[in-house]
This record gives structure tokens, sequence and C-alpha cells, in this order.
């Protein structure tokens, strides 16, 4: 084997399963001794926890059980089906919303290419826009397209086949990591304000209440971001998810008439009473405070 051949006595013993016990002399005529034996052994490649330094940040295969999960889930129905429980609802399952389907095909959307998308979807506080962030997500992994998520959990980033955990970000300057085909999706935090996000080189979408600090730079950027606001949930939609909130079955639909379509205060938080939290709500604001126009352009910080 020296010479780069492979002897015959070698090749005919290929695919002939030996025993450990034969000694080598017996088996290769003229070995130099009967017993010593020189053992070449491949050791197939192996998952690594050590950090991978890519793209001159510091990337680990991601290790949490749900984020890890993602590129695995399939849609059946109008539900996503986990494995592992979701961070915010401590739930299975995400329900797949119509105006999740239309306001993710919009925000998506970009038919400039070349160009960066930023985009802003709002509503009532409780009314599911975080979950929203995890379907698009979904949607993005799906279509093999690069995701960074800027989560409470951790940074999460899909390269198109793997998802990452992201302990640092590559260097701003870094063109062929920050381009305008990574969409970057915050949940309740200013992109403007993000340490390392050079926001004008990819694409944002951003999930928030009309908060001012939250909102208040972002919508400033240009191209000016879109805007979508995502409704309330309806009486039908809430009985859909109603069986995942077993504890609720006998309130739910009373805590609707009383506070409307947002899951939180109906189906989770559903300790005080509905009378009460309207009181408290009612006492602590203005007459004018209930005639405002609540809108990304409010000047509101609560």
């Amino acid at each position: 084997m020296r010479s780069g051949g492979i002897p015959r006595q070698v090749k005919t013993l290929l695919n002939v399963e030996m025993d450990p016990a034969d000694e080598i002399g017996d088996v290769f005529e003229g070995a130099p001794t009967k017993k010593t034996i020189h053992v070449l052994v491949v050791v197939p490649e192996q998952g690594s926890s050590v950090p991978t330094v890519s793209q001159d940040g510091v990337f680990d295969h991601c290790s949490d059980p749900f984020f890890s999960q993602f590129s695995t889930v399939d849609q059946v129905g109008d539900w996503l089906n986990f494995s592992s429980l979701l961070p915010l609802t401590r739930r299975l399952k995400i329900y797949i919303r119509s105006s999740y389907r239309v306001i993710a095909d919009q925000a998506l959307l970009n038919p400039d290419g070349n160009m960066v998308k930023y985009a802003v979807v709002t509503g009532t506080p409780g009314i599911g826009k975080s979950v929203f962030v995890y379907y698009v997500m979904w949607r993005l992994i799906k279509d093999k397209k690069r995701v960074l998520l800027f989560d409470s959990e951790g940074n999460f980033y899909f390269d198109g086949t793997t998802m990452f955990q992201c302990d640092s970000l590559p260097k701003k300057f870094n063109q062929q990591f920050w381009s305008t085909d990574l969409w970057c999706l915050v949940d309740s935090l200013d992109p403007t304000s993000i340490p390392g996000l050079p926001y004008r080189h990819c694409s944002v979408l951003l999930a928030s209440t009309p908060r001012r600090d939250c909102i208040g730079e972002f919508k400033k950027l240009a191209p000016t971001p879109d805007v979508y606001n995502m409704p309330l949930w309806s009486k039908d939609e809430l009985g859909t998810i109603a069986p995942l909130y077993p504890f609720a079955a006998a309130a739910w639909q009373n805590r609707f008439e009383c506070l409307g379509g947002v899951p939180r205060v109906v189906l989770q938080d559903i300790g005080t009473d509905p009378q009460t939290l309207l009181m408290s709500a009612s006492s602590s604001c203005s007459l004018d405070d209930c005639i405002m126009l609540v809108s990304i352009y409010s000047e509101i910080n609560s």
C-alpha cells in the first residue's frame, strides 16, 4: 500500500468479516511479525459543543428544545404542532389565524430584492403578536430564507439549512451576512436600539404595541415601514383555541363579552374578575384618553 496500490491479499479481504483473535501473520502472509497490528480508525464527523465561528460572529448549533425543531414542524390544517412548549403560551400548538397569513404575505413581500424591507405589526397587548413572530419565522424557514430572531430567550439564526444560537453578532461591515435577503425579527424592542444591528442593511419586521419607545425611531427610517394592524380575535377564533386552556372553559365566554377578543385576558390570565379589570382601567385614564386615536403615530408610551 506504500506505493499507492492495494495489495492483492488486502483486496480479497475487503468485504470479509475477520476474527479479531486471528494472528496477523496467519491472515497476511509475509507480515513483519505475527502479532503486531497497525489499526487505522476513521471516526465519522461528530457534532461539537464548541461554538462555530462563522461570518465573524459566534454561532453554536441550536440546543434550545423549542427553536431547534422549527425546520421539522409541518402545518396540519390551521395548526403548527410542536414537540416542545412555546416559551410564551406554554402550549404545543400555534393556531394560524387567517389574519396571520394575510399580514405575513404582505409584510414579507419585497418586489425589489436590492432594497431592504421594513414592516411593523402592531395591535392590542395580549393579542398574539409575539406568537405571530414565531409563525413568520416558521414561514421563512420553510422557504429556506435566512432569518435572525431577537428573542427574550436569546438570538437565533437560521442560515437556510441549520438553526444556530447566536452568541455575538457579525461585524456591521460584513456585507455577506448583513444583506437585504436577511430578515431580522424583533419583538417589542426598537430595532434602532439593538447593539450591533446594522438595520439599514437588512430587512426588519417589528412586532410591537404602539409604544413610542419601541417604534419611535424605527418608523422614521427610509424606506418607510409598512404598518399592519392585527385585528382582535373573533369569538369563533377564541373558541377554536379554548380547548388549549381547559381551566378557562367556564369563564372565557363571559370574559370575551366584557373584555373583547384578547386571548391573554380571556383565556390565560383569568384570575382577576373582568369587571375589576374594567374599573381599574377606567379609573386610570381620562375621557380624552378614551377617545384618542391609538396608532404608531400616537404620542403614547404605555
